[in-house]
């Protein structure tokens, strides 16, 4: 997978929210998401079935229960302060104003306000009945619920890989009937499926499919030569 430049057609940035492939983090980052570009890299792999490790048998362990506060509910500010600064100084606290805080952390160090350039963290108290979300004092709300993901209509199929001889047609569909949403699901099930198409025989004038595939490096140079290139039987017809 690549970084998000404009060489590779996706921008690292895309107004606050900042590409996770982006190559270098910075400062008034507020968002992170996937780009298009790299939905596309990650999708393309999945299809071409390398993600089967991804399928092996989760382990015995206990599930891990995710806690239902955010970070900045569960330590405070002053905690945090200790955590950027890995110090176990009980008085080291915040010395920027409450409202604050959300888009840079500033804590008194040793009697001097120092900042790490960092936000605090999603939920942290910010005001009254307010907290920090996506780098904003906002007033405190229940999350939104879910949303898993729905497989939409199959398009239509493409066209034949072949005229004749037979090819392979390709068949997909996205999840996007609703798309997931909140930390819900993505949907289960193949995205892509196929089938045979143009099955007849190709008539004896038309160049066989792997005459046309060796054809498509007849412009190749190979060791300062170009050559014209065939297939090659041997005497039990396999194709080497």
């Amino acid at each position: 997978m690549y970084h998000d430049t404009a060489k590779t057609g996706c921008d690292h940035r895309i107004g606050p929210i900042l590409h996770i492939m982006t190559p270098s983090f910075e400062a008034d980052t507020m968002q992170v998401s996937w780009s298009n570009c790299s939905r596309r890299d990650i999708t393309h792999f999945l299809d071409l079935g390398l993600g089967k490790c991804l399928e092996d048998a989760p382990s015995q362990q206990e599930t891990y229960s995710y806690p239902d506060l955010p970070p900045g509910a569960m330590y405070n500010a002053d905690f945090q302060c200790r955590l950027q600064f890995n110090s176990t100084d009980e008085e080291m606290t915040v010395c920027s104003k409450l409202d604050e805080i959300c888009v840079q952390l500033w804590c008194l160090v040793e009697d001097v306000c120092m900042t790490m350039m960092r936000p605090a963290a999603p939920g942290t108290h910010c005001g009254k009945r307010k907290w920090c979300q996506n780098q904003q004092c906002v007033d405190v709300e229940d999350p939104p619920p879910p949303v898993d993901g729905g497989w939409g209509e199959w398009n239509a199929w493409s066209e034949c890989s072949r005229e004749c001889g037979g090819g392979v047609a390709k068949q997909t569909r996205e999840c996007d009937h609703p798309s997931p949403a909140n930390g819900g699901l993505f949907c289960i099930g193949e995205r892509a499926r196929y089938k045979t198409c143009n099955t007849d025989p190709c008539p004896k004038e038309v160049p066989s499919f792997r005459a046309q595939q060796c054809s498509e490096h007849d412009n190749d140079t190979v060791k300062g030569e170009q050559y014209t290139w065939l297939p090659y039987f041997d005497r039990n017809n396999i194709y080497w």
